[in-house]
């Protein structure tokens, strides 16, 4: 409570002040390194950070006691500059898993040694990209109990089926790298937030797929089978909710369902208090969040995280 009294003053502070000497602003500035090429786009800028501390405040409301939502390096943002609607293919086939009576309480890929640390995407719209290649390096690590940290920037290159930096879909993404015939290491093959000239080289290959898959969801129960037995799974969210996200359980309160906006992984689940929750990986480095996670409520389709639900079979 304490923290939501102190954004909803910060936002009422900010109503009354302009850039020039708002200590927030100032704060938020210094913090995050910005930088504006002229007075006017710094009004304008500070004009959409005072939207989102109020958008912020609103979320504290919405899910009081549950998550906390703040100033990030985003707060000066709009969110269609980092956030767009992903291109849901048409007519996808969906698998469905028998779900057993008794699942554990909780369950975590993390712990089990089948995640990599935080990537981060940055300016590139490849949140594609690194969902699918989350998914790969788990599908990997089931099969061969081996974890290997695959490279983003060959799906954004090589991949034209999906759009680089201008998005994408993981399932299409992991369907390329069984065409391609596999998919090399970050390494030997290092992210880059632009598309760049495919440098795919097939000698250098340090993991196969042998098929993509779309779970059928209906019941969180078979989301959590198919993660148990594949490996984290990619998912697609509206992310308008991530732009302030500081930590707690995110609900689905002020989301669009069935209009993604974003692709993150979910690698485990809990429960906290009575709440139950995903474990979700995004790609926004781990200064974002908690630790570069966040936690979506579980049972609810928050935000859409239980609607498409993909992984990858390891060759």
């Amino acid at each position: 409570m304490k923290a939501i009294c102190a954004l909803l003053t910060l936002a009422a502070a900010a109503t009354a002040l302009n850039h020039l000497d708002d200590p927030t602003w100032a704060t938020f500035k210094h913090l995050h390194s910005k930088t504006y090429s002229s007075a006017d786009e710094e009004a304008r800028r500070y004009a959409i950070f005072q939207r989102n501390l109020e958008a912020a405040a609103q979320m504290n409301r919405d899910d009081a006691g549950s998550a906390t939502y703040g100033i990030t390096r985003f707060s000066d943002m709009e969110g269609s500059e980092f956030l767009q609607p992903l291109a849901v293919p048409q007519n996808i086939q969906r698998v469905s898993l028998p779900v057993r009576n008794s699942l554990p309480t909780s369950f975590s890929w993390i712990e089990k040694g089948a995640v990599n640390a935080v990537k981060n995407q940055a300016s590139c719209g490849s949140c594609w990209a690194f969902c699918a290649v989350a998914a790969m390096e788990g599908a990997h690590f089931v099969k061969h109990s081996q974890l290997v940290s695959l490279a983003e920037s060959q799906l954004v290159d090589c991949d034209k089926t999906d759009h680089g930096c201008n998005g994408g879909w993981p399932t299409t993404g992991i369907d390329y790298v069984i065409s391609a015939g596999g998919i090399m290491s970050e390494a030997d093959y290092p992210y880059k937030p632009v598309q760049q000239t495919c440098k795919f080289d097939k000698t250098k290959v340090v993991a196969k797929m042998a098929k993509s898959i779309t779970f059928d969801a209906k019941k969180p129960e078979a989301m959590q089978e198919a993660m148990m037995k594949y490996g984290p799974l990619a998912v697609a969210v509206d992310a308008k909710k991530y732009q302030s996200y500081s930590s707690g359980i995110m609900t689905g309160s002020g989301c669009n369902q069935g209009r993604p906006t974003h692709g993150v992984t979910a690698v485990g689940w809990g429960e906290e208090n009575g709440t139950k929750y995903w474990i979700v990986r995004n790609s926004w480095g781990a200064s974002w969040g908690e630790k570069g996670y966040v936690r979506m409520q579980r049972g609810v389709n928050a935000c859409g995280v239980e609607d498409y639900p993909m992984g990858a079979e390891s060759a």
